[in-house]
């Protein structure tokens, strides 16, 4: 499955309130090139982690988000 299907995959199932489906379709998202520079996929994946407690991957996620969010807005 291509980057931006798994993407909106993630992100629905986040919207919905499906975090272990979420989980699973957003961290393949982000392990794609697309996915590891794309602010929206790190930020969902972030809190979909959070709210799993996985603060070991939601951390990370989080910083990354913001390294992109500071590096698009230049």
């Amino acid at each position: 499955m291509e980057f931006k299907a798994l993407r909106d995959r993630g992100v629905h199932y986040y919207r919905v309130k499906r975090m272990p489906a979420a989980l699973k379709v957003l961290k393949q998202a982000a392990a794609t090139p697309e996915g590891a520079e794309d602010f929206k996929t790190r930020f969902t994946l972030a809190k979909v982690a959070y709210k799993l407690l996985h603060i070991e991957l939601a951390l990370p996620e989080a910083e990354a988000a913001k390294a992109l969010a500071k590096r698009d807005s230049h």
